[in-house]
């Protein structure tokens, strides 16, 4: 290493460093997949959800149609229906929303993220 080199990296190390690690502290954490994967399925097993309903849930977080689950997931509208009217008993919610919700309050206070962040799996 000559001189030049030496200089810049004490450049970066006083300049660049402080402010990276500013921007670094304001971000949100991330969590990984594992995490996520956890606690939606601490969620499912306090509401004892079957791993059918669970995928069911999981495609109603992503906004789908019970007829587009029903294509997604190779099993009748009928059998979605019937799924939901179980899942919704189960969390003692009325409606899509409130089980968006709840999934989404559960999964944030089991993980330690800030509400409102998305289910992911």
């Amino acid at each position: 290493m000559d001189r030049t080199d030496l200089y810049f990296c004490f450049f970066l190390r006083k300049c660049f460093l402080p402010v990276f690690l500013s921007y670094a502290a304001l971000l949100p954490a991330v969590p990984d997949k594992s995490e996520q994967n956890l606690s939606f399925k601490d969620f499912c097993s306090k509401y004892e959800i079957s791993p059918r309903e669970s995928d069911v849930i999981k495609e109603i977080c992503r906004g789908l149609s019970n007829r587009e689950i029903s294509e997604r997931l190779f099993i009748s509208l009928q059998t979605v229906k019937d799924h939901t009217h179980r899942i919704y008993i189960k969390t003692n919610v009325r409606n899509r929303v409130q089980l968006i919700n709840l999934v989404k309050e559960e999964n944030s206070t089991t993980a330690g993220r800030p509400a409102g962040s998305a289910l992911e799996t």
